[in-house]
């Protein structure tokens, strides 16, 4: 982890991290270390996210732990540029952590909430400021359309048109 954090920071253009699954979640697997992926978790947030760097070019970095009332979700960032805003979530793959120990699916009900709450604010900040694009970066599809027909900007009521990378 140490080696990719330095790697990001020698990086000549802004790069930002959102954590994935195979950073925290998977590490339980013996193949990938057998470490504790909550353990992960807060390693991953003391070395990319405390305290918080914002790359050359950002200066309006706001981590949703650092905002009033939320809980300690440092992974999840926010910023603008032109009339673009900017937002990450914590969102790995893996089932989005849903499944294994009590703490694990607790840890998933809150991160749920704090990342529905994080975009439900970053769109409310675009809309607010005039600003009409929204870009947010996660690891895994956040399920902006399932299967049942519902989408989540719908049930966000985020009122912003989607699109998905590539399309």
């Amino acid at each position: 982890l140490a080696q990719r954090h330095a790697a990001l920071a020698a990086s000549r253009v802004p790069i930002l991290f959102t954590p994935g699954d195979n950073e925290w979640l998977d590490c339980s697997r013996l193949p990938a270390g057998g470490f504790d992926p909550l353990g992960r978790l807060e390693r991953l947030r003391s070395l990319f996210f405390e305290p918080p760097r914002a790359p050359r070019g950002v200066s309006d970095l706001v981590r949703q732990s650092d905002a009033p009332g939320h809980r300690p979700f440092p992974e999840n960032l926010r910023w603008h540029v032109g009339e673009t805003v900017f937002v990450t979530v914590n969102l790995p793959g893996s089932d989005n952590g849903r499944e294994g120990a009590p703490a694990m699916q607790a840890h998933h009900a809150l991160r749920a909430d704090a990342n529905e709450a994080w975009l439900r604010e970053a769109s409310g900040l675009a809309a607010r400021a005039a600003r009409p694009l929204l870009v947010i970066a996660a690891h895994a599809d956040p399920g902006f359309e399932r299967e049942d027909g519902a989408h989540l900007a719908a049930n966000l009521r985020l009122g912003i048109g989607m699109r998905r990378s590539g399309q």
